[in-house]
Order: structure tokens, then C-alpha cells, then sequence
């Protein structure tokens, strides 16, 4: 997506995220030192056994034994007999850790533990139709986990390499309680198509130091990832090498054209909700649609977009000042910007041989059809291009009513089938 959000959950999705944000309370409490309200979930049972103050001396001695805590990584939760287990990777400076905490079903701590580091276990389908295994994209020192879906009774089967939008993205591209990636990867193997989905880069390594988020641009984040799937995917004998499929989403879609020119191993690139116009000609647009939802803009948001905008004029100096992330849009480099400043996906597309499909909802606000109009302006002469947009959907692909918002995003959704099948039956009569 072009601007990452961190969406609120509904109700509807309480009571199936509590004991996650359950844990990320009771931690943030703990890390900040405040004993007395990491303790408001325990059970009866331990707090007697672990009140606040015998949990301080618990915290002042773990950080006698591994050291202060460096960064913290994200929460998982799995069922584990008659209580669910969430599991937080700690990274100290001498040792890497998991605060596991088990839940009862009145949603109470009844266990806390620091545990050996695990890797989340993933969920691995294997039906009738397609299994999945586990993978690595590897570029350099950076390794990525991720799922092949690999459709069953056939051999030499298409193979699409599924690349994120912006922001931290998972594998599944999770947003809210939605999926766009597992709903593709699942999707298109009731056609016979295998997918390879992974976690985005910024998503693994966002507080390393390995990732000189100074000096990040788009290569960096989306590109070289995308570059290496394409190799692991068509080193694997099940895959037919000749029919190897970008699908981007959003950003991964105006990347697409770019990770097209970069390798000869490309068959073709599907461009979902992918924006024809420079990244920073939306984003007024796109603050201005959701501050205006409540019919007004008061007067702190528009000081918020006064310096957006003062911002988005600060990218027209690149090239003669040096620019802290703060003076930027959306807080991102200079070496970001200067790359994305640069970078024309249009042209870049023009000049491509390749089947390429773009695909856009009528509905999406974060890239309308504005876009579609330039990328059909510009594209349609090429015999290689083909065009589809659809009414109903949102820049999730996903059917929905009206004026399209982030609240819609909080609702559970589907990427819409008939969305597969288009992209399935472009890919299957080529």
C-alpha cells in the first residue's frame, strides 16, 4: 500500500486478537518499568505467586543475565491444550529470548516464561488440491521466510512471485483482518498456478542495522527480494521456468516494471492497484480523502497537510540540499526519495516487450482511476497490454458499498474471485 497505516481492530475482531494485545500490554507495562500494570491480567493464581514487586526483581535480574533490551519483535499466538500461548522474540544484548505467556478462557495469565527463541510456526496447507512448504528468499545477508503453494497431480506448473506494497508487509500482505496474499496464493492454485509469497524485507529487518534504513531505497525494499524469488522459483523442479509471473500489489506494482528490466527470467507482470503517477502527487490527495471522512478538516489537520505539503516541496531540492527523514514525506531518506524522484514506472513499462495486465478497483482510493486513465493512455497502443477494472472493489481487491475508507479495511474480506480468475485464465492462455 502507499501509505502504511496501523489499523484499529473492530469488535468483530476482538475476541480473536485479545490475547495479542493482551501480551503487547502486559509488555509494554513490563519494559517500561510500570510492575503494577503488567500484573492486571494475571489470574488470581499469579499474583499470589508474582505481584508486582516480585516481577520487578524478575526484571532486574533477567537484565543481569542477558543484558538491556535491544529491540522487540512481533507477537504470535498459538493453541496449546486448554490455553493459548502468545510468544514475543526479545532481542537483549546478550541473548535472544521469547516472552511466552499462557492465557486461560477467561483470557487471564496464567503463565509467564522467558523461553529459548523459536521461529513461528507456519501454517502449511496440504489438501486434495495444493501443498505448501516452507521457504527462503536469500539476497546477500538478508533471509526472508516464506510459503511455495504448489497445486497437486500436475508437473511444470506456472508459478506467480507475489511483491508487497509498501510498509512492513508479511507474507499474506496482512491488513486488518485481511489476507490479500494468502486469498491470491489459494486462489490461484484451484487453477493449477503455484505461488511464492514470502515477508517483506522492512517486515524482518526494520530495526537492524543491517537494513541502513538512510540509505534504503526501493531496489533495497521490494526489488532484490523480488529478483531473488524469481531465481528460487524457477530453480525448483516442479515450476515451469518458462512461465514465471510478477504479481505486485500497489507499490509492488510500480516496482514491477522495474523488476522486469532487471532479469531476463520474467514472463510476464500482473500490476494490481498500481499507481501511474509520482508516489508523492497522491499522497495530499490521499490524506485529504481520509481526514475529510467526518465532512470537515479542522484546524490541526490542516496544519498536517500544510506541512506535507511543505514536505513534498522539499523533493524538488533533492539534488542541492541534504534533507533530514523528518523534512520528508512519510519519513522516509533522501536516498529513498531521490530513487522514487527518479524512477518513471510508465516509461519503464512502455518500453517492455512482456505480457503485462493491469488490474484496478473502481472504488480504491489510495490509487484511483486516475491512474488507470494514464497507464490505459500511455499502454494502450502495446498489443503485449491488457486492461480490466471492476466496480465493486477497494485498493484490497476486495467488494464493498460507496465511498471507499481505511474502515473498510477493519472489516474481513476476500480478494474477489472473479479477480483470480481473470489473473488465472491471462496466465493459463498465454
Amino acid at each position: 500500500m502507499l501509505i502504511a497505516f496501523t489499523f484499529g481492530l473492530g469488535n468483530s475482531a476482538f475476541s480473536q486478537d485479545i490475547h495479542l494485545q493482551k501480551a503487547k500490554a502486559f509488555s509494554d507495562a513490563y519494559f517500561n518499568q510500570n510492575f503494577e500494570k503488567a500484573t492486571e491480567d494475571f489470574s488470581p493464581t499469579i499474583l499470589a505467586q508474582m505481584p508486582a514487586e516480585k516481577l520487578g526483581m524478575v526484571a532486574q535480574q533477567l537484565q543481569m543475565q542477558v543484558g538491556k533490551l535491544k529491540n522487540r519483535g512481533d507477537i504470535w499466538d498459538k493453541k496449546e491444550g486448554d490455553f493459548t500461548s502468545t510468544f514475543e522474540p526479545l532481542f537483549f544484548e546478550n541473548a535472544t529470548l521469547d516472552l511466552k505467556l499462557a492465557f486461560d478462557n477467561e483470557n487471564k495469565i496464567q503463565g509467564l516464561f522467558f523461553v529459548p527463541h523459536t521461529k513461528k510456526e507456519l501454517e502449511l496447507v496440504n489438501n486434495e488440491t495444493f501443498s505448501e512448504q516452507e521457504i527462503e528468499v536469500k539476497t546477500g545477508e538478508f533471509s526472508l521466510r516464506g510459503i511455495l503453494s504448489l497445486p497437486k497431480k500436475q508437473s511444470k506448473v506456472p508459478v506467480v512471485i507475489l511483491v508487497h506494497g509498501s510498509g512492513p508487509n508479511d507474507m499474506d500482505e496482512t491488513i486488518g483482518q485481511n489476507t490479500v496474499f494468502k486469498d491470491l496464493a489459494y486462489g490461484f492454485a484451484q487453477h493449477g498456478i503455484a505461488t511464492l509469497r514470502y515477508d517483506k524485507r522492512t517486515k524482518v529487518y526494520g530495526s537492524s542495522p543491517k537494513l541502513k534504513l538512510d540509505e534504503l531505497t526501493l531496489e533495497e525494499e521490494t526489488i532484490e527480494d523480488a529478483l531473488s524469488a524469481v531465481e528460487l522459483a524457477k530453480s525448483n523442479q516442479s515450476i515451469d521456468p518458462n512461465q514465471v509471473y510478477v504479481v505486485g500489489h500497489s507499490l509492488g506494482a510500480m516496482a514491477a516494471p522495474k523488476i522486469a528490466t532487471s532479469t531476463d527470467k520474467v514472463s510476464g507482470i500482473v500490476m494490481l492497484a498500481g499507481n501511474a503517477r509520482p508516489l508523492q502527487d497522491l499522497l495530499v490527495e490521499q490524506y485529504e480523502h481520509i481526514l475529510g471522512a467526518d465532512g470537515t478538516i479542522d484546524e490541526g489537520e490542516q496544519i498536517f497537510v500544510k506541512d506535507l505539503k511543505k514536505q513534498i516541496a522539499n523533493l524538488e531540492k533533492l539534488d542541492d540540499n541534504e534533507f533530514t527523514r523528518q523534512q520528508l514525506p512519510l519519513g522516509l531518506s533522501s536516498s529513498y526519495w531521490k530513487y522514487l524522484v527518479k524512477y518513471d514506472q510508465v516509461e519503464t513499462a512502455k518500453k517492455l516487450k512482456l505480457p503485462i495486465l493491469i488490474l484496478q478497483g473502481e472504488r480504491d482510493y489510495q490509487v484511483t482511476m486516475e491512474d488507470y486513465s494514464i497507464w490505459k493512455n500511455q499502454l494502450q497502443d502495446g498489443e503485449n497490454v491488457k486492461f480490466k477494472s471492476y466496480p465493486k472493489l477497494n485498493h484490497l481487491l476486495m467488494e464493498g458499498e460507496g465511498i471507499s475508507y481505511p474502515e473498510e479495511y477493519k472489516i474481513k474480506g476476500e480478494v474477489a474471485q472473479y479477480v483470480i480468475d481473470d489473473i488465472s485464465d491471462w496466465i493459463i492462455n498465454r
